[in-house]
């Protein structure tokens, strides 16, 4: 090879190394700046816990959870749907606001508050069927639905008690009204409806077109309004993470509707209230928990 052809290869040879480090620079540099390239490289996905979900990308990080699988749970009792044990907690974020009596104004005077509900005690005393739970709830601008004056927010402390058993499980604020219901249950274990004015929270099998009773005046209906009705299965995002399979309970009515979802496993994890009217609505959610399991 003459002395010239040697030195012209020679520099090609530099030309072309130097050309595959320029462009794998830029593929580097593709791939960590525009979007497009790092989800094609499942390197980013959309924060759905964000309320801007889907117009916001954010970074995968070590703290991403994926849905949380809860365990094989016999849906035939409440015992193990609902985690009742000493020491459970559960935090909810609080927003309630001023829904207008028209569809042009949007909401106001939005307020925002926070408490938490601690299982305190377990009286099982009665019978081996029913469990009395003591309930402390506490924190700063909720909806107090044991004493509240109107509509207004209440900050401190209050007791609430859950009466449950394998087939239905029931809320209330007073101690007599708890062993009056355990005392029920146990005398009619079949009959979930207690009085006029006790209905049941839950009833078993808990599964998807499931209705029970929630107003003693009005009889049974071919639809699912003036009932508990068991929508749907869903799976939910909240800021206490992410949950596989959860139940979303409607109440409807013609004036308002509320909304319950309810996790096997983890219970209550976030309840919505709407009414078609100038009244204030509320939503509620879980923001961290805690099942203490014996």
């Amino acid at each position: 090879m003459l002395p010239k052809q040697y030195k012209k290869l020679k520099i090609e040879t530099r030309l072309m190394i130097i050309g595959l480090i320029v462009a794998a620079v830029a593929c580097v540099a593709a791939v960590m700046v525009v979007p497009e390239f790092r989800r094609l490289l499942k390197l980013e996905e959309y924060d759905l816990t964000t309320p801007n979900a889907n117009l916001r990308l954010t970074v995968m990080s070590q703290t991403y959870e994926p849905f949380k699988q809860t365990p094989t749970i016999n849906m035939n009792n409440l015992l193990d749907i609902y985690p009742l044990f000493v020491g459970a907690t559960w935090t909810y974020n609080y927003s309630q606001f001023i829904e207008p009596a028209n569809t042009i104004n949007l909401p106001n005077n939005p307020e925002f508050g926070q408490f938490t509900i601690t299982v305190v005690v377990i009286d099982s005393g009665f019978s081996d069927r029913v469990k009395i739970v003591g309930m402390k709830v506490s924190g700063e601008n909720y909806f107090n639905i044991c004493f509240n004056e109107g509509r207004d927010l209440f900050a401190g402390d209050l007791q609430t008690w859950y009466v449950l058993d394998s087939k239905s499980m029931y809320v209330t604020c007073t101690r007599e009204q708890v062993y009056m219901i355990a005392k029920e249950r146990m005398a009619n274990p079949d009959n979930v409806v207690i009085s006029d004015t006790v209905f049941p929270m839950l009833v078993t099998p808990l599964e998807v077109g499931k209705l029970w009773p929630a107003f003693a005046d009005i009889p049974p209906r071919d639809d699912t309004f003036y009932q508990w009705y068991v929508e749907s299965k869903v799976d939910i995002s909240l800021p206490a993470g992410k949950f596989k399979d959860c139940f979303r309970i409607l109440l409807n009515t013609l004036g308002d509707s509320l909304v319950r979802w309810i996790c096997p496993g983890i219970g209550m994890v976030a309840e919505e209230y709407h009414h078609r009217g100038a009244i204030n609505d509320y939503r509620y959610e879980l923001q961290n928990y805690s099942i203490i399991v014996p």
